[in-house]
């Protein structure tokens, strides 16, 4: 768990590690190397276990909305700031969600610096690069939803993402509409 809000409702850059197999549970703080992510509360994490390591974006202080992207390298217990590139993913997104495919992170939704929500678009970070170079390109994509309404028949355009590479989950097909 990283960040949030202490108890005077100020915003935090601690990691507490979880042991939830344990009886009773344990929560510990580590020691990390590295520059920690400014503190900040309603970012994202994602774990990767592929890579074995811990994705951090996003975020927001009482001044600041983050658009910045750190990996925790769990093996080495090791921050690290990703240097991003491409799309517009700098101007930063908190109270968004993201997931992790492979090795693309995947961010959509959220709320601007502005407090508005973000248009229906998906962010997709490539992290190969990070492996060898510590960067990471952004590809921007748009998207809408399926609804029940049957004159509405727009669905998430992931032809690209699909052109991209991009193995999506099997179960998602059923919801897609491409379009060309």
């Amino acid at each position: 768990m990283f960040g949030g809000l202490d108890e005077t409702f100020k915003e935090t850059n601690n990691l507490y590690i979880l042991h939830c197999f344990r009886n009773p549970l344990v929560l510990f703080e580590p020691k990390i190397s590295g520059i920690p992510p400014s503190p900040r509360q309603m970012a994202t994490m994602n774990f990767n276990k592929i890579l074995n390591y811990i994705t951090l974006y996003g975020g927001k202080s009482i001044n600041q909305v983050f658009g910045d992207l750190f990996v925790l390298d769990i093996m080495n217990f090791q921050w690290i700031n990703v240097n991003l590139f491409g799309g517009s993913i700098k101007k930063g997104i908190t109270g968004h969600c993201s997931s992790i495919i492979n090795d693309k992170l995947f961010i959509f939704g959220g709320c601007d610096e502005n407090n508005k929500y973000i248009n229906a678009k998906i962010l997709c970070v490539d992290l190969d690069l990070f492996k060898n170079k510590k960067l990471a390109k952004v590809y921007e994509y748009a998207m809408s939803v399926l609804t029940d309404n049957p004159k509405d028949k727009t669905a998430i355009n992931v032809l690209e993402l699909m052109k991209e590479g991009v193995d999506l989950p099997p179960d998602i097909y059923p919801f897609l509409q491409l379009d060309n």
